[in-house]
C-alpha cells in the first residue's frame, strides 16, 4: 500500500503540462540612471541597447541605450501561482512521506497520520513557492555598458518572441 501510493505521488510530481514547451513570457522593469523606470515586455537586446514594449499593446514604449540603464529586472509571467502549487505539492508529498514513516500512532493509523501531514505541510509548502516564485532575477548595470555588454548574452533569454502557430 505505502509503495503504491509512493510511486503514485512521484508519478504525479513528475508528470505536469507545465512541462510541456510553451512561450515564456516575461514582464521586464528596467530602472534608468535618471532614476525613472520603464516596465513592459523586452522585445530586443544587442550590443546598441533594448527596446522595451507596451505590456498591453505591444507598441514600442523605449528604446535604451547600455549606458542609460542602472538595473533590469525579469519575472516570468504567472509565476507566484506556479511556484504556489509546486510548494503546495512538494509540501504534500513531505508530509504524505513522513506520514506514511510514522506509522500508526495512539490515535491514527499511518494512512490517516500520512493524510493529515500532507495537508498541514501544503500550507507553508504553497506560501514558500509563492516567495521563491515571485523573486525575480535582476541585473546590476550602473550605467556601465560594459558590464551591459557582458550580462548581454543572459538578458537575452528574456526576450518576448512571437508565438508561431
Amino acid at each position: 500500500m505505502r509503495t503504491n501510493l509512493i510511486i503514485f505521488l512521484v508519478t504525479i510530481l513528475c508528470y505536469s503540462p507545465g512541462f510541456a514547451q510553451k512561450t515564456k513570457v516575461y514582464r521586464a522593469w528596467v530602472t534608468l540612471t535618471t532614476g525613472d523606470q520603464v516596465n513592459g515586455a523586452l522585445s530586443a537586446a544587442n550590443e546598441n541597447g533594448l527596446v522595451i514594449l507596451h505590456w498591453d499593446t505591444r507598441d514600442t514604449l523605449a528604446t535604451l541605450e547600455g549606458k542609460e540603464i542602472k538595473v533590469i529586472k525579469f519575472r516570468r509571467k504567472g509565476s507566484a501561482g506556479r511556484g504556489a502549487w509546486i510548494g503546495a505539492l512538494g509540501g504534500a508529498a513531505i508530509g504524505v512521506i513522513l506520514g506514511l514513516e510514522e506509522g500508526d500512532g495512539w490515535t491514527m493509523t499511518a494512512e490517516e497520520t500520512a493524510l493529515t501531514a500532507g495537508l498541514v505541510l501544503a500550507i507553508p509548502g504553497t506560501f514558500i513557492g509563492v516567495i521563491i516564485g515571485s523573486l525575480p532575477k535582476r541585473f546590476v548595470i550602473k550605467g556601465d555598458n560594459d558590464a551591459y555588454l557582458a550580462q548581454l548574452p543572459e538578458i537575452e533569454q528574456y526576450i518576448l518572441h512571437p508565438v508561431e502557430e
